[in-house]
């Protein structure tokens, strides 16, 4: 019932006064950005935004919600990614290489990512360390992971596959 009746009210949504825009591209964006806002009031549509956060935050929220690794003992800057409620669902943590081979100066790490399980929240993280990691002057942005690990959130922030490596033992 909540669904049907999300759709009749988009549907009149449709029917509105046309948007005064010369663009026809432009028309429709708007109008999709306002059927998005309607259905994240409803719950039916995530909406996420980047948000600046400290690194005692970004310290805490992976205490709390990283699978298997403690938080970084530094950083050159921290990303938090929140939804419409303006709660953290995930942070992302860049800094200097661990390895000291890549310590150059123009190389960062994304350090660690944790999220809450918000979908493509991981994603946006790394898109927004990706951009922010270029704009400030580096020109190379490297992170890892583990084999039992899919890697879709970077192949959805188009990363690519440079290396493999064997696990530690």
């Amino acid at each position: 019932p909540a669904i049907l009746g999300s759709t009749r009210t988009i549907s009149r949504l449709r029917r509105r006064k046309p948007i005064r825009c010369r663009s026809k591209h432009l028309r429709q964006r708007l109008h999709h950005l306002q059927v998005a806002r309607f259905l994240a009031t409803l719950g039916l549509y995530m909406t996420l935004r980047l948000v600046p956060i400290t690194f005692a935050q970004a310290k805490e929220f992976v205490a709390d919600w990283h699978r298997h690794n403690v938080p970084p003992i530094g950083h050159k800057f921290s990303i938090g990614v929140a939804n419409a409620e303006d709660v953290l669902v995930g942070v992302a943590v860049v800094g200097r290489p661990v390895a000291r081979h890549y310590d150059d100066g123009l190389t960062l790490e994304i350090n660690r990512t944790a999220t809450d399980g918000t979908k493509n929240a991981n994603s946006m993280l790394y898109g927004a360390a990706r951009r922010a990691a270029f704009a400030l002057g580096y020109r190379r942005l490297i992170t890892y992971t583990n084999t039992h690990e899919s890697g879709s959130s970077l192949r959805a922030a188009n990363y690519k596959i440079i290396a493999t490596r064997p696990p530690n033992k």
